[in-house]
């Protein structure tokens, strides 16, 4: 079984859309999102994940979201 952070990591990869913390959240039926914001915020320090404000392309909502790096 994949961890959390595995999980999280997939499902941006996967997606190759951006998607803000909430949705991240639904979709792996986690019940903190503050768990999803620290996964999030720690990938946006690689090179390989860019997180900042934007459309999330799951709800369409304005607001902080993470994708893979192009």
């Amino acid at each position: 079984m994949k961890t959390i952070p595995e999980r999280v990591n997939a499902l941006i990869t996967d997606s190759e859309a951006a998607q803000c913390d909430r949705c991240i959240q639904e979709a792996l039926d986690l019940a903190q999102n503050n768990q999803v914001q620290q996964i999030t915020s720690a990938l946006a320090t690689t090179s390989e994940f860019v997180r900042g404000k934007g459309a999330c392309a799951a709800c369409g909502k304005t607001k902080v979201v993470t994708r893979r790096a192009a």
